[in-house]
């Protein structure tokens, strides 16, 4: 799944970021739910999880910015 985002920093001129993202879902022990392994432009970047809210949180050791976990719910909302 790819796309062009556009992200907008205090300071900064609008900025069109293109990814590819890559969502594998996983059995985590522990973890009730669905859970995806999230995989950027090729490179492991975490996991995350759903909350009954319907949004998604990192899991683990993943250190996504909210920026990027914005991204991952808008993805992953349009096609769940």
């Amino acid at each position: 799944m790819g796309g062009q985002f556009a992200t907008e920093s205090p300071g900064q001129l609008l900025r069109i970021i293109q990814l590819e993202l890559q969502f594998d879902i996983k059995k985590i022990p522990g973890e009730v739910g669905p859970c995806y392994m999230v995989t950027v432009d090729g490179l492991f970047q975490g996991y995350i999880k759903k909350e009954k809210s319907g949004m998604f949180r990192q899991l683990m050791n993943s250190n996504f910015t909210n920026e990027d976990m914005a991204v991952i719910n808008y993805e992953l909302k349009k096609i769940s």
